[in-house]
């Protein structure tokens, strides 16, 4: 026996078997407690109050990171303005975290999304726009993906 012939009798073959129909779906069943693990919310009254929870945890969130960029506003005003903005320098949550260490790190991250997320900070994020540190002094350049990035973030859809 050759050794083509050996190696293709050695493979083993898939045969797959095809169902005459389609499985059916089994029906939705109520989650159930195992092992002392909440069960899912099972009645309209209860999804909307997980629902409300949901959304008053985000509305409160959002107000932490509008009171940190205010902090932000206040401790930096040559690098944090909402009337004209200029593009950050790159990790500059580092630098906000050696002086101003009572920002939390979440709260920091949630304030620099906000603010970099605005219309208006995305708009100047421009290829060749000079970048600020925490002083307002230069410290880089928007490069061109950047600068894509950021155009494709304003663009709705």
């Amino acid at each position: 026996m050759t050794t083509a012939a050996a190696i293709n009798k050695a493979k083993p073959t898939l045969r797959l078997k095809l169902a005459s129909s389609p499985p059916s779906k089994p029906s939705p069943e109520p989650a159930k407690v195992v092992n002392d693990v909440v069960a899912m919310p099972t009645t309209n009254k209860q999804l909307r109050a997980k629902r409300d929870a949901f959304f008053q945890k985000q509305r409160k969130m959002k107000r932490r990171a509008e009171a940190t960029l205010g902090t932000l506003i206040l401790l930096f005003p040559k690098c944090f303005t909402f009337d004209r903005p200029q593009p950050l320098k790159i990790s500059i949550d580092q630098d906000i975290r050696s002086r101003a260490a009572n920002i939390s790190a979440n709260d920091l991250h949630r304030a620099l999304r906000l603010y970099v997320g605005s219309p208006t900070y995305l708009a100047a994020t421009i290829a060749g726009a000079v970048r600020v540190n925490l002083d307002g002094e230069p410290d880089g350049i928007v490069t061109v993906a950047q600068a894509g990035f950021a155009q494709a973030r304003l663009k709705p859809g």
